[in-house]
């Protein structure tokens, strides 16, 4: 018995642009967080946390951003042998 998806390839199509869209958004103001926090720490060790808190965001982000590639890449492989 084959499963049906109660999505349509469009509703996910859409839906996975809509995310890596607002995930460059996101990683975009991180950057700049980042840059300006780098600022900070050189003027006081405090502001340390928060700019290795950024930068392990900005890797989860970037991270992501690559599964999302690979994942491109493997559907549009299967399409093309479909």
């Amino acid at each position: 018995m084959q499963h049906k998806w109660p999505f349509s390839k469009i509703c996910v199509t859409r839906s996975a642009r809509r995310y890596s869209q607002g995930m460059s958004t996101d990683l975009k103001s991180l950057q700049s967080a980042y840059r300006k926090v780098a600022a900070l720490v050189l003027q006081d060790p405090v502001y340390l946390p928060i700019f290795e808190r950024i930068e392990r965001e900005i890797a989860a982000m970037e991270a992501k951003g690559d599964v999302i590639s690979r994942a491109r890449a493997v559907a549009a492989r299967h399409k093309a042998v479909a």
